[in-house]
């Protein structure tokens, strides 16, 4: 109940976006399910712009046309939903989808990502992932990394992204 009361509170001043931030983390599956919906409907019917923040790729993979991964504030990788659910480009996209059970994949091992991340008042000069990365390499260390195109509508901020399949 509260999140509706939080999204009715939201649609009070007829916004032409709404970011919506872990909306249904702790619920039951039924009532996730009632508020994905209602954030569907509001899209369709209000031509809301939605702004969804979430851990969830399950949700992410129901309710986003495109999706932007952030790590230790910054974007990391950007592109359209199902392309980077299906070939992540940045090693730390890669790592966090491997720490997620599939549903019909059977038993499997679920990968951790060593170590943690940084402290935000001693952010690295490099890529922020760096020391927790298995593609690091010198260079990632030493200067900002910008953000570069990979593929059509997909960015990548990494020197040594993952391959991404064609498509």
């Amino acid at each position: 109940m509260r999140q509706r009361i939080g999204i009715a509170m939201a649609l009070a001043n007829d916004p032409d976006i709404i970011i919506a931030d872990e909306p249904t983390t702790a619920l039951d599956v039924t009532v996730q399910a009632q508020i994905l919906k209602l954030f569907q409907d509001l899209r369709r019917e209000k031509g809301l712009a939605l702004v969804f923040i979430t851990h969830d790729f399950g949700v992410i993979s129901q309710i986003c046309d495109k999706v932007a991964v952030m790590y230790a504030g910054k974007v990391v990788e950007i592109g359209p939903t199902a392309k980077i659910l299906d070939s992540p480009a940045h090693p730390y996209t890669a790592r966090l989808k491997s720490c997620v059970p599939e549903l019909g994949q059977g038993k499997r091992n679920l990968l951790a990502i060593p170590g943690f991340p940084p402290m935000i008042d001693n952010m690295p000069s490099g890529c922020a992932f760096a020391s927790r990365c298995q593609k690091v390499k010198q260079n990632c260390y030493l200067t900002a990394v910008d953000f570069t195109n990979v593929g059509q509508e997909r960015g990548v901020r990494c020197l040594f992204p993952e391959e991404i399949k064609a498509g």
